[in-house]
């Protein structure tokens, strides 16, 4: 074995890089001689992680934003694996993110590179067919959905299941910052972390601010901003004549904890909302053609994760086809205290959290590790 293993390490969005932030100090808190570099945003950065590209240059989503960006994502996958071919590394871990993954995965198995996929792509919401390039590519896949086991192993995929770094790290947080209190009046609002999401959802959100503030003037919006992401809200020349809204640059996490009800963009970050114990409403917009080349592939009776999670509607959704009306209501009933759809998410969320209880296992996902790279 090597001195020191290179492992090269890709995210593609700020949700797989707080999973892989996490990673990377737990290899370190082992003492292992593992040395990464890879696609990184800033926290990775400030973990010492060598940065060969940052993932806020192509991250996209929808499909159509995907099919614009083909040739430079080709590109840059066919850059690193040709760096690869002249200095490989001992082994590659690509978190989430599946639609550049998927693709980098295949060429870097072509060339002998063991490959494992952190964050277990969602075929089990469509595209299941897929699975066979999960058995041809991936050395070992690591999930994070205790639902997935059997999905997998139907389908021949060397499957592990880590346990939930989401519960994790949200319990962590909210252990180093027991003194948050709620906020009367205050509603977080969460619209997603790519720039596309950004640009998608921020004027309606707009919208529904207005609407909301004119059946109680004294609600108060917030919005965590992401480190890198400002420029994308500020490009929204209307921000400025919304007083009531406030963005912030602090933990999206304290802004949830703070927040008496969060409208939140359908991802990883509903499934902190509730693990924060806030009850929230969820919507999404894509453009066009994804959302009506999803409605045909996908079986799927819910959309968001933390839905899926909890196996019933914890939380309402407005997906695509909804109006600011629509949305506004149920955002106005669950800041009731009393409100049936309310109480009905708190024990909703408290059944989430025990479906996720269980540690995460980085020793066991090391030596699964160790044991594909000394094969």
């Amino acid at each position: 074995m090597k001195n020191t293993r290179q492992v090269f390490l890709s995210t593609g969005e700020l949700s797989g890089e707080l999973i892989a932030v996490e990673m990377v100090r737990q290899s370190r808190r082992l003492s292992l001689p593992w040395s990464f570099y890879g696609i990184t945003g800033d926290l990775l950065e400030q973990a010492g992680v060598q940065s060969c590209y940052r993932y806020a240059e192509f991250s996209v989503m929808g499909l159509l934003d995907i099919l614009v960006s083909l040739p430079k994502l080709a590109a840059i996958q066919n850059e690193l694996v040709d760096r690869m071919q002249l200095d490989p590394p001992d082994l590659a871990i690509l978190v989430d993110y599946p639609g550049f993954h998927l693709q980098l995965a295949e060429k870097m198995a072509a060339i002998g590179i063991p490959v494992i996929q952190l964050v277990a792509p969602k075929l089990w919401a469509w595209g299941a067919w897929r699975a066979q390039r999960l058995r041809r590519d991936m050395a070992l896949v690591a999930g994070i959905l205790p639902f997935e086991q059997t999905f997998f192993a139907s389908r021949g995929v060397p499957y592990t299941y880590l346990g939930s770094p989401t519960l994790e790290r949200v319990d962590r947080f909210l252990a180093a910052h027991d003194h948050l209190q709620r906020v009367p009046k205050q509603v977080a609002i969460l619209p997603g972390s790519r720039a596309g999401e950004i640009r998608r959802h921020l004027p309606f959100i707009l919208q529904l601010c207005e609407r909301l503030r004119k059946q109680d003037a004294e609600l108060r919006f917030v919005v965590p901003v992401a480190e890198g992401m400002l420029p994308y809200y500020l490009q929204h020349e209307g921000l400025q004549h919304y007083p009531a809204l406030t963005l912030v640059e602090q933990p999206s996490l304290q802004v949830m904890r703070q927040a008496q009800v969060a409208i939140v963009a359908s991802g990883t970050a509903t499934l902190e909302c509730a693990l924060c114990a806030t009850p929230q409403v969820v919507f999404y917009k894509l453009d066009g053609f994804s959302y009506r080349l999803g409605r045909i592939l996908s079986s799927l009776t819910h959309f968001s994760l933390v839905n899926l999670v909890a196996g019933e509607e914890l939380a309402e959704e407005f997906i695509q086809n909804f109006s600011v009306d629509q949305l506004a209501r149920c955002v106005l009933a669950l800041l009731e205290p009393a409100h049936p759809k309310r109480i009905h998410q708190q024990h909703c969320m408290v059944t989430v959290r025990q479906k996720l209880l269980n540690t995460v296992d980085y020793r066991q996902f090391f030596s699964q590790c160790e044991q594909i790279v000394s094969v």
